[in-house]
């Protein structure tokens, strides 16, 4: 009897599917942390999590018995930030295009001409990107994920950036389109792109409305025909699903515009980056809008350089007296040189403006993260606010807006109760330059974040100048060839170093144990492969080259060469 009482419990256990038991209640206490509101008011309180949702803030909560306890120690509590437009979570994927079996460049099939308004984020999603963890340490809980492609790439999908693996909240939330025509067929142009558009979204409410007829039955319709195409655009043409469309410059957005206030679509202007030129007719259409959070990158003033130790900057202004009359000579520029300067840092202006022209005109507006870094994030938004833009908005513009622009303002956008718990815990207000995130809590799922140690080194004063900006690198791996960049900056007597790898575009390594001496650079990177593995790169420069070895204890030592690409001002 015992023997078979044990198969019968071997049994039951073997028929368990661990990926579909529903995972126990996950309760999270916070105590005492000040939480911030849209409208920058704050408040010590406690949250209480239970299964992903915010069940009760008060002054005082009793912690249940199966909670986690969080002591914020009066830390603040911001609700998460919700990217508007990115590809956050995809896959990367090379890009083919097959046009040897084409015979009518003119009229290719839509697949191949980049129109695939039925391709949903799913099918491309990969839970496990850098992408999702970098925009998660960035303050972000909710991600608007589009497909990639050229005219139609598909349709987007909100996903949570929890980590879990269930993580898209809701498919088919919009249809992305761009004026980007197709490479060698029609589509090709701009025109090209507008008129195709015209077409299809009439085509598509022709056949929406047989489909419509025939379904009514017994009134001598025939069976329509199938066009997988088309029929995704049903809810656009029915203005139930909204348009997110590319349109960077001043120009593509009064075209795009044009196209909205022609058929009558539901639009949201994407990753806008020249819209202050526009604002009045974006106001008159009531057109929704996703500002870029990209800027262009600023120029570097005299003020920045100097330095608190006085001593050491009389030194340097002694040199550089020696060498006055080069230093004279540098500074005669030719006035087209003087002009262009300029008009460059009157450009770089109006970018940084933007928000608060758009804030000032009663506009909401989100922010779209397509070609944005999460590490730029906070640096950008300050850039912003120094600009004119409130805090207040800023805030507004990472949170409630997009929650009301994408439909998800019920459950998401603040710390409120019946709401996800989407919140991260910061040491200090966040739009402080010094403040790290601390605690990140999505959908009730707790990270706790290490800060890291500032990588700043000391070098001696005014050397190693020529070793300052951005250097591409290739490392020969076997089967395995790596690219990307090493940003040397050197601010008075510190030199810090940072790795970008082209294949992880949003994880930017810092480095540590920095040494340097004559041509000679070696620094550290920790790598996370299950455990953090440290990666010793030695480099020797020569003039706009260097060369050197790249090793790693138990893994070998492999070749590393590179070049300057971009140099400080």
């Amino acid at each position: 009897m015992t023997y078979c009482i044990l198969l019968l419990q071997v049994s039951l256990f073997a028929q368990i599917d661990y990926d579909i038991v529903k995972e126990p209640s996950k309760v999270l206490f916070i105590n005492d942390v000040i939480i911030i509101t849209e409208s920058q008011d704050s408040s010590i309180r406690d949250i209480l999590v239970r299964d992903g949702l915010i069940v009760k803030i008060a002054d005082e909560i009793e912690a249940p018995f199966d909670a986690k306890v969080i002591e914020a120690d009066s830390t603040y509590a911001y609700p998460s930030f919700i990217d508007m437009l990115s590809y956050t979570g995809l896959v990367k994927e090379e890009r083919k295009e097959n046009r040897d079996r084409l015979k009518f460049p003119g009229y290719p099939p839509n697949e191949l001409a980049g129109i695939t308004p039925e391709r949903l984020v799913d099918e491309k999603l990969d839970i496990k990107s850098s992408s999702i963890k970098s925009m998660r340490e960035a303050g972000f809980g909710i991600s608007h994920t589009v497909p990639k492609g050229r005219m139609l790439p598909g349709q987007g999908s909100l996903i949570s950036l929890s980590g879990k693996k269930n993580c898209i909240i809701s498919n088919r939330v919009s249809m992305y389109m761009q004026l980007s025509g197709a490479r060698g067929m029609y589509p090709s142009t701009l025109i090209g792109v507008m008129a195709k558009w015209r077409d299809l979204y009439r085509q598509a409410g022709q056949l929406k409305t047989q489909h419509e007829k025939f379904n009514e039955g017994g009134n001598g319709f025939p069976r329509p025909q199938r066009d997988k195409s088309l029929e995704a655009l049903f809810n656009v043409v029915a203005n139930q699903q909204n348009v997110y469309t590319k349109a960077e410059k001043v120009k593509d957005i009064f075209r795009v515009l044009e196209l909205q206030d022609e058929l009558g679509y539901n639009l949201v202007l994407s990753n806008v980056k020249q819209g202050w030129q526009s604002i009045n007719k974006i106001k008159a259409q009531n057109a929704s809008v996703a500002l870029s959070l990209a800027l262009p990158k600023s120029e570097k003033k005299d003020d920045k350089k100097e330095s608190p130790k006085g001593d050491k900057r009389k030194k340097n202004e002694e040199k550089t007296e020696r060498n006055k009359d080069d230093l004279e000579k540098e500074k005669k520029e030719d006035p087209e040189t003087i002009a262009f300067k300029e008009r460059k840092a009157k450009a770089i202006a109006e970018y940084e403006k933007q928000a608060a022209v758009f804030e000032e005109a009663g506009i909401h507006f989100g922010f779209s993260m397509l070609d944005t870094k999460p590490g730029d994030v906070k640096k950008n938004l300050n850039r912003m606010i120094s600009s004119g833009l409130t805090r207040e908005t800023a805030l507004k513009a990472l949170t409630i807006y997009p929650a009301e622009i994408l439909g998800i303002d019920h459950i998401a956008g603040s710390i409120s109760e019946g709401k996800m718990a989407n919140f991260f815990l910061t040491d200090k207000p966040y739009f402080d330059k010094e403040s790290n995130i601390r605690h990140i809590i999505i959908e009730g799922v707790h990270e706790k974040i290490k800060v890291k140690k500032k990588s700043k080194s000391k070098v001696e004063e005014g050397k190693y100048e020529e070793l300052q900006g951005t250097w591409s690198y290739v490392v020969d791996i076997p089967e395995d060839r790596r690219t990307g960049e090493i940003i040397v900056n050197i601010t008075g007597d510190e030199i810090e170093i940072n790795l970008i790898d082209n294949q992880e575009p949003d994880e930017v390594e810092e480095a540590t144990d920095i040494e340097i001496k004559e041509n000679q650079l070696a620094f550290t990177i920790m790598v996370n492969e299950g455990n953090e593995l440290p990666i010793r790169i030695s480099l020797e420069f020569e003039g706009e080259d260097f060369s050197g070895t790249v090793s790693a204890e138990g893994i070998g030592s492999f070749p590393i060469d590179g070049k300057k690409i971009e140099t400080p001002e």
